[in-house]
């Protein structure tokens, strides 16, 4: 919700965050944050997931999105930012489906995340971005801010901010 906030968006939440609310809030919004559980298969790519309300919300699923005007995807689950790469060196999974669905960029994770961590992170991720800083420098000012301890000694390490990859289009 305080996504949301920040950016002027949305917020699904519960059962409300269901495939056929996405498809209803995602036409012209400029951001789509996901905070969800998920899961990869590198071995069949298209059965990777985001877990909705009611149900998997898979890389086909996710191709018919209406996100053309959409500047940025946050992926804010477990390994969403994982794929396989495929003839002609594509990258299959979540991500390139979003890429297909019209995203010009999504931001993903690349091993499983850490929900306190995840939290903070994304909350220093959307000051800087409602700042006016594009989301590279947004994301980097993040990362760098935790590594300096903004989320804790605790959280610090590597492993709690730089499974992070921003990834464009």
């Amino acid at each position: 919700m305080r996504v949301a906030a920040q950016t002027g968006g949305a917020s699904l939440v519960g059962e409300h965050a269901t495939l056929e609310q996405l498809r209803a809030e995602a036409p012209g919004r400029g951001y789509l944050h996901l905070a969800a559980h998920g899961a990869v298969r590198l071995d069949i790519p298209n059965s990777s997931y985001i877990e909705l309300a009611d149900g998997l919300l898979h890389p086909l699923d996710v191709q018919t999105l209406p996100l053309q005007e959409c500047r940025l995807v946050v992926l804010s689950a477990c390994e969403t930012g994982r794929g396989r790469t495929a003839g002609g060196d594509d990258q299959v999974g979540l991500v390139r489906a979003f890429g297909l669905a019209g995203a010009r960029a999504v931001l993903a994770t690349l091993w499983r995340v850490d929900d306190v961590a995840s939290i903070v992170l994304m909350e220093l991720f959307y000051e800087r971005l409602a700042a006016g800083a594009t989301p590279a420098s947004a994301l980097s000012a993040a990362q760098r801010a935790f590594s300096a301890g903004a989320g804790g000694d605790a959280l610090r390490s590597p492993y709690y901010w730089a499974s992070y990859q921003l990834v464009a289009c």
